[in-house]
Parts: structure tokens; sequence; C-alpha cells
């Protein structure tokens, strides 16, 4: 009787013991965006398997997934499964990342974003700027009728952290020695976070005519 308790006490021991060390998976996020006229509707796999249903069309972008932190292969290819891109990146833990894809005088190009979004608190939101246009030389941005250069500079594939902006309606301003141009009225909201990019090409006035793209975030990974 008493070899059937130490038994009994022992599994009891046993299992709490695997309670205790259970290994919860850590996670990060990607989402996508899709800046490259010229490479068409793409798909992003991951570990060699497809993430969308539907593959992506410019200027769309996706949501942020889920993934388990660790060295990840990625690819990037075209509607006709043409490889576009083939690296690999390494997922941090709580982190979240942008993967882009854009063009570079007519080449296709790849960046990696890390994202940050650390609220402002107040009446304020944050803008990150890109330059994703395809043949714009650098540019300057700035708001309103202000003349303050908010982003100075900026060469294709450049782009910078997220930067303090007022909320409420604004438009931007981009000119550079062969960009001259103006953003419609943008409602920026309070507490949100903004990716803008340059897109585009400065003598088309076709789909991939030049202008600027606005992703808004709230900061939970929507």
């Amino acid at each position: 009787m008493i070899r059937c308790f130490v038994c009994l006490f022992s599994i009891i021991i046993l299992f709490a013991a695997c309670e205790e060390t259970k290994i919860i998976d850590v996670k990060a996020r990607i989402r996508f965006i899709n800046a490259s006229h010229n490479s068409g509707d793409v798909n992003l796999f991951v570990d060699y398997q497809k993430i969308y249903a539907t593959d992506v069309q410019y200027l769309n972008y996706s949501k942020f997934r889920e993934y388990i932190t660790a060295k990840r292969k990625i690819e990037i290819k075209n509607a006709a499964g043409q490889l576009l891109v083939d690296t690999a990146i390494t997922l941090a833990e709580n982190k979240a990342y942008s993967l882009i894809l854009y063009d570079s005088a007519n080449q296709v190009r790849y960046r990696q974003i890390q994202e940050e979004f650390i609220p402002t608190g107040g009446s304020s939101c944050k803008i990150r700027f890109l330059h994703l246009s395809n043949d714009a030389l650098s540019v300057n941005v700035t708001q309103d009728l202000d003349t303050t250069i908010h982003f100075r500079n900026y060469k294709n594939g450049d782009w910078s952290d997220y930067t303090i902006f007022p909320s409420g309606q604004h438009y931007f301003n981009v000119n550079g020695s062969n960009v001259n141009y103006i953003q419609g009225m943008t409602d920026l909201k309070a507490g949100s976070f903004y990716t803008m990019y340059l897109k585009g090409n400065t003598n088309s006035f076709n789909a991939d005519s030049l202008g600027i793209f606005v992703i808004e975030n709230n900061g939970n990974y929507d």
C-alpha cells in the first residue's frame, strides 16, 4: 500500500514538473507591401509555403501574420511563378516586420523594415516616409504651407523612422530635381501610425504614375 502511494506521488510530481517546463511558442509578425508596378501581382512564400490565397496586387498590402521566431526562408514570386526575391530573415521575439517589394530604375528591389509602434499620446500621430518611386531622384517632403523639411534628401530605397505629426487634415509636398508633387488631403488620426511612400514614375499618367500611397496602422498590427 505504501509502495503504491509513493508511485502515485512520484507521478504527480513528474506531471507538475512537465507543466512548469512546458514550452511556450515565441512569435513575431510580418506583413507584405507590394509597391512594385513592374512585378504585377505577387505572392510571399515563407519556408516554401505560399502565404496568400490570392496574389497581392500593386499598391496592396497584407495584415500582419504571426510566425514562431526563427530564421525563415523568404521568397517572393510573381503570378507566373518567377522568383523575384530569394533571401532569409531572422524573426526576433515580439518584433514586427514589413517586407516591401518596389522598383528602382526598372529593377525589382526588396526591403525588410522592423516596425516600432511606440505610442505618442495626446492628439498626435506618427508617420514614416519611404522613397519607392522607380525614377524620381532625391526628394524633400514638407507638409501643408509650412516650408520645414520633414524628410530631407531621400533617395530610392531610403526610409525614415516614425516621426511625430499633428493629427487632422493635412497634405504633403514632394520636391526634387525632377519632382514637384502635391499629395491630396489626408485625414491623420490621433494615435495612429502611417507608412507613407512615394511610388510610380515621374512621366506616367497611368496606374504607375507618381504619387504618395498611405497605409494606416493603429499599432495593434491590424
